[in-house]
């Protein structure tokens, strides 16, 4: 007599249901692998393994959309790495508004926003020098209300302290030199105002 479990034998064969579950697996963990390296920024391997994704589930809409959402941070890293050029040649302004290219929904969100910040610092520290260049080669009432427009910023951002004390140093020395007289009035209430 010969004891059997019920079941038949099922052969690996790529057409039987198991197989095709057993592929399905596979499948799946690559998407996760694939999704995790996204998730890291490697977005390279990333799209090495959904390229193998997209040969076995060409309409998986999943695999899709994160082919999309890589696509999208791959550009943003381009936008970033632009954005950097331009502050590196000092040019402030445009890496902000380049900056400000990243959507808030990104990865390089965040990334963006530090950069803008410390982008906008620059600017301000360029506001300042630039005022306080203008007033030392001709003192005006214009050049004054710059620098103290550009101090206050400084005062309301709490950094370049130095700055700051540089700016209310050459406010005083107009209140007391006989020469700029006429400029200590507007001198004196800038320095109120810091």
């Amino acid at each position: 007599i010969a004891y059997t479990s019920g079941k038949e034998d099922v052969v690996d064969d790529p057409q039987t249901p198991v197989a095709e579950e057993d592929t399905f697996e596979k499948l799946n963990e690559l998407y996760t692998s694939a999704y995790h390296d996204f998730q890291a920024n490697r977005y390279k391997a990333a799209n090495e393994k959904l390229s193998k994704l997209l040969e076995k589930w060409p309409n998986e809409a999943r695999v899709k959309d994160l082919q999309n959402r890589i696509d999208e941070e791959l550009h943003n890293e381009e936008i970033i790495a632009k954005g950097d050029q331009l502050f590196d040649q000092r040019l402030f302004k445009e890496a902000v508004n380049t900056y400000k290219e990243i959507s808030e929904k990104s990865m390089a969100y965040d990334r963006a926003q530090d950069r803008i910040a410390d982008a906008e610092d620059k600017l301000l520290i360029v506001e300042y020098n630039d005022a306080r260049a203008a007033c030392e080669e001709q003192l005006s009432e214009s050049c004054i209300e710059d620098l103290c427009a550009a101090a206050v910023k400084l005062q309301e951002k709490g950094k370049h302290g130095a700055s700051l004390n540089d700016a209310k140093e050459f406010l005083n020395s107009i209140t007391k030199n006989k020469k700029s007289a006429k400029f200590s009035a507007q001198a004196k209430k800038c320095l109120s105002d810091l």
